[in-house]
């Protein structure tokens, strides 16, 4: 409804379902399948409600509020379960740059994903994980235009639990790590269990202030072999074997 020759002031209300559909994007080497979901929009915003989706070797159900002006996305709210499984998670991989070392083995069972993002200003995404036959993760990240952290990140099996956040801002970065991962959690998480890996272990907090050295404050020890710390470089720091203690500024 709305003024015959300003269709821009028209106000849009569409309401309907699919079911047994197949599409095809330049953003996806393969067929996207919709077995059914329900959708609606109005004024600026679309529900899709209760997606069946499979992609590559991987299904999910999904539901998603998307939020629009002049034609254009500018905010989301996703929720996906599924299970994704090797070819997706290869995709992703590629996308990401990650090498195959730290390729996530499939088939992942992920559970309660939540997705929040709005354009040019946030991204918060957090939600479960199962490896088949491994660890189960939990992930929460959250990404602005001067800011990455990884709010939580708890890796746990029978042999292993480690909590880890990481927080990186221009002037700050953040890095707690607490618990132990040893070599068998790390080999079940991965697709390529050739390379080598080890175990890290202990309860280590680091904060840099990166203009002013001396406020920063270090406490604790971590312990490891064949691991790496992800500390922002172009070249990642790999150690073969390493004891590192922090005492207030000192480490």
């Amino acid at each position: 409804s709305g003024p015959l020759f300003k269709p821009q002031n028209w106000d849009i209300q569409t309401r309907g379902s699919v079911e047994g559909v197949v599409l095809g994007s330049s953003a996806f080497p393969g067929m996207i399948k919709i077995a059914h979901g329900k959708l609606n929009a109005e004024k600026g915003k679309i529900n899709y409600d209760k997606f069946k989706v499979t992609i590559f070797d991987s299904k999910f159900n999904l539901s998603a509020q998307l939020e629009s002006e002049q034609k254009s996305i500018y905010a989301a709210a996703i929720n996906i379960e599924g299970t994704a499984g090797d070819e997706t998670l290869n995709w992703v991989a590629q996308k990401l740059n990650l090498p195959p070392e730290e390729t996530l083995r499939g088939p992942l069972k992920i559970k309660n994903v939540h997705v929040l993002w709005e354009r040019d200003k946030k991204l918060h995404a957090y939600g479960s994980a199962l490896i088949n036959d491994g660890p189960h993760i939990y992930l929460d990240i959250s990404k602005s235009p001067d800011t990455f952290d990884i709010n939580k990140l708890i890796i746990r099996d029978e042999e292993s639990r480690a909590d880890i956040t990481f927080n990186i801002s221009p002037r700050i970065i953040d890095l707690t790590f607490k618990g132990n991962l040893n070599e068998q959690t790390f080999n079940r998480m991965f697709a390529k269990e050739s390379f080598r890996r080890g175990w890290v272990k202990g309860d280590l907090s680091v904060k840099l202030f990166m203009d002013k050295y001396e406020r920063s404050k270090m406490e604790g020890k971590l312990e490891g072999k064949d691991f790496i710390l992800p500390f922002p470089s172009e070249v990642p720091l790999k150690f073969s074997h390493a004891v590192i203690s922090a005492d207030k500024a000192k480490l």
